[in-house]
């Protein structure tokens, strides 16, 4: 009988995390699972349960929440140096880890992901990234991306993709472009006003836009989407191809791989976001690398 460790999150979703608790509880147990379920209670506790129970005999850790109880559990999980597998049970609001491990917002699937753990056709090692002494699962932001992810924080009633079209779009209102340099150990250098940088080890960002569509999280490198400085127009109209991936071509889009990448800004302090958790750089200098294989995720593969 598989052992699991829940790491749930109340507040994910707007509560749902404590109103599927009980019922998520009841279908372990029916699909055989031994549960043990703790909570997080406030802003970085999902890592410090998941790096204190991480040593012991677990065959998975589970994250049900969303994209930045996923952060935190999976930064638990590599602090610690173990190699117990991460799954998800998505109850967020972007959920974009969980579109990377092909979990689906579908309680009982995830159970069933989760209760064939110890089958090894249901544990990938993804790659992970790491900037600001810190981990990172999914994506890695500055610019617009950083602001989307204030703004969503100020929008008390909304869920899912409208929320952060929503907030994309007062985001914008107020946005200044950031002067950035970029280089990276694959030739890539420029200095400039941007809009944003995103870098990433998934897919999607901010909810499901798909800005860094050919990503693969076991290719060992990272995916950069780097959008130049545009005007509101511009930014409407290119919008809806940003959402459905299919902005590559954009002249002020700039997409490119690394294994290292360097930022530099003029003053310490840039507010960027990792995998959604709003941070500020302490230094004028950033670096972003990645770790291939680092972390074994269940996926609904």
């Amino acid at each position: 009988m598989p052992r699991v460790l829940f790491i749930v999150n109340p507040k994910a979703g707007r509560g749902l995390g404590a109103r599927v608790e009980h019922r998520l509880t009841r279908l372990a147990m029916r699909h055989g699972i031994e549960p043990t379920t703790i909570h997080s209670t406030r802003p970085g506790h999902e890592r410090e349960l998941a790096r204190n129970h991480a040593e012991e005999s677990w065959d998975a850790i589970v994250a049900a929440g969303g994209d930045g109880t996923v952060h935190g559990v999976a930064n638990g999980i590599l602090n610690a140096g173990s190699e117990v597998p991460l799954g998800v049970v998505p109850l967020g609001t972007g959920n974009d880890f969980a579109r990377l491990a092909r979990c689906r917002r579908n309680l009982e699937r995830c159970i069933r992901i989760i209760a064939g753990s110890n089958m090894s056709s249901n544990v990938r090692s993804f790659d992970v990234g790491e900037a600001l002494d810190e981990y990172f699962v999914n994506g890695f932001g500055m610019g617009f991306s950083a602001s989307v992810v204030q703004k969503t924080l100020e929008a008390k009633h909304l869920k899912g993709f409208a929320l952060y079209l929503t907030a994309a779009f007062r985001a914008f209102r107020q946005f200044q472009p950031v002067h950035v340099s970029v280089s990276t150990d694959a030739g890539l250098n420029l200095s400039m006003p941007l809009t944003m940088i995103e870098i990433a080890i998934g897919k999607t960002g901010g909810g499901g836009f798909r800005l860094t569509p050919a990503a693969d999280p076991e290719d060992g490198l990272l995916d950069l989407c780097i959008i130049r400085e545009v005007g509101v127009a511009s930014f409407l109209r290119h919008l809806p191809r940003v959402a459905t991936g299919t902005h590559q071509r954009l002249e002020p889009v700039i997409i490119g791989r690394a294994g290292e990448v360097r930022l530099e800004t003029p003053e310490p302090g840039t507010l960027v976001h990792l995998d959604g958790e709003l941070r500020n750089a302490p230094e004028k200098t950033i670096w972003v690398t990645i770790h291939p294989g680092m972390l074994n995720v269940l996926c609904g593969w």
